[in-house]
């Protein structure tokens, strides 16, 4: 996949062209190349630092206009981790849309421990010395209180939304101290409420995600059922679906957002920095040699076709429950080489399953970058599971597309965050609502079962091979003429 072209570094003093916007639905997470010199000071400190030299010098910003980099639409493009702070808290700014990619990014370039000794030192800001008392009351009333203000709507914001955060090192302890100490002193009111929230989200009373209203539908099974007389064919392919739908959302909203940052999935350290990633991973993994194990384990193409329709129509219902994580599993399993190579299995498949599956197939295609996925995702209503692979390709692309710093500078490169924070956001809209689903202990028993056995890929291709070994032309010719009646 291409990425667009660097910015024009020429020298000239013209406004800076607007160059044509790609064509790639991922254009806009590559990174721009970092700006000339010329250009730098196009950046620095602009707009806020200009609107700023027009205000009396207590004031103004602590900020040198060095210290942080705007882009042409005004929005922060890096920074110092001081500035950055002094820009979550500005007395005369308030820009949320900054606020929650800072919140969820911040891992990325410092630590929970930093960052809240940052915010609680902008709390205890003081005037410049030798103001006259006018304008000490001016500083008090138009920026320290604003700025105290701003501090504690970081912190709600931050333990509303992030409680787990505050599990690290001595950071709830930190926190607590200031907010009874002195944000209690100066504002008692918002002290107050915000012990009374550390209270509630330390109880566990208060949850981001909510239910589906509704009462659970009734599950398609047998009272009779047990695990040892499962036979797959005989489920329900709709109580398959809610089954594995159950499984797998249960993984997909407990992932943090912690996990997706500097590619931690990929790395020797994913079971400790992205544990659920790994285990959606490794699930989406386990269901699709499932699907490959089950049907290569059948000795007859009859059999084996059976389940193959069986699977089609299990897919079909992941597509109504939203589960597209586990509909991308399955349909890796029938079009992998062990499954995809059985030509005598498939050639009964009525040309109505053809189609159903060819459309699951259309939906699920990577073409275009997933572009009918894309659409088909943003047009359902939550509950749902996304397909994980296609988040984690976005944030790749981001992560390799862009430095963690500002080319030339040591400034923080937080239109990267930026980027990497729209990727997170939308993760979490499909986080924040709950499947209406019954479980049923004796299927999940019988799938974690069967995934703890799955063979190879490489011991399921040779299974394949085994079922239907491979032709020449003429071999091919004769079998079918035989089994036509007609040699």
């Amino acid at each position: 996949m291409q990425r667009p072209e660097p910015e024009d570094d020429s020298d000239d003093d013209d406004e800076p062209k607007i160059k044509k916007k790609p064509s790639n639905k991922l254009a806009n997470f590559f990174g721009e190349a970092p700006p000339t010199n010329k250009k730098l000071s196009k950046f620095f400190g602009s707009p806020a630092a200009k609107e700023a030299a027009k205000l009396p010098a207590h004031l103004r910003q602590e900020y040198k206009p060095n210290e942080l980099m705007f882009n042409m639409e005004g929005k922060v493009k890096g920074g110092t981790i001081q500035a950055l702070v002094e820009r979550l808290t500005q007395h005369d700014v308030v820009d949320t849309e900054f606020l929650n990619a800072f919140l969820l990014t911040y891992k990325s370039f410092s630590t929970g421990q930093v960052l809240l000794e940052l915010v609680i030192k902008r709390f205890t800001v003081t005037p410049p010395p030798g103001l006259t008392p006018e304008q000490e009351g001016e500083f008090n009333e138009k920026k320290l209180t604003p700025i105290r203000l701003r501090v504690i709507n970081v912190l709600k914001t931050w333990i509303e939304t992030y409680y787990d955060d505050f599990s690290e090192g001595h950071m709830l302890k930190t926190a607590s101290g200031f907010i009874n100490g002195e944000m209690k002193t100066h504002l008692k009111a918002p002290s107050e409420q915000l012990q009374k929230l550390i209270q509630k989200k330390t109880a566990g009373t208060v949850s981001r995600k909510v239910g589906v209203s509704g009462q659970a539908p009734l599950p398609i099974v047998s009272k009779s059922l047990s695990a040892a007389k499962i036979k797959f064919v005989d489920l329900d392919p709709l109580e398959i679906a809610r089954q594995l739908t159950i499984m797998e959302s249960t993984i997909f909203n407990s992932i943090n957002a912690s996990e997706f940052l500097g590619k931690a999935w990929s790395t020797t350290a994913a079971d400790t920095l992205s544990p659920h990633i790994r285990q959606l991973i490794e699930r989406a993994n386990k269901v699709t040699a499932f699907v490959v194990e089950a049907i290569v384990q059948e000795e007859t193409p009859k059999k084996r076709l059976e389940l193959i329709k069986h699977f089609i129509l299990i897919s079909e219902k992941c597509l109504v429950l939203n589960n597209f994580n586990t509909l991308m599993a399955i349909l890796a399993g029938l079009s992998s080489a062990p499954i995809h190579r059985l030509k005598r299995t498939w050639a009964p498949l009525t040309s109505k399953l053809k189609l159903e599956l060819e459309s699951l197939r259309k939906t699920m295609d990577h073409a275009s970058n997933f572009a009918v996925y894309r659409d088909t995702l943003h047009s359902v209503n939550p509950p749902c599971v996304p397909f994980l692979g296609v988040y984690l390709t976005d944030l790749t692309f981001i992560e390799d597309g862009n430095p963690d710093l500002i080319k030339g500078t040591s400034l923080i490169n937080f239109d990267k965050r930026m980027k990497v924070s729209a990727v997170l956001q939308e993760i979490q809209r499909y986080q924040t609502t709950q499947y209406c689903l019954q479980p049923v202990p004796v299927i999940e028993n019988y799938f974690a079962e069967r995934f703890k056995a799955v063979q190879s890929i490489d011991q399921l291709y040779e299974l394949s091979l085994k079922r239907e070994p491979r032709e020449s032309n003429d071999e091919t010719v004769l079998r079918l003429l035989t089994e036509s009646g007609l040699y």
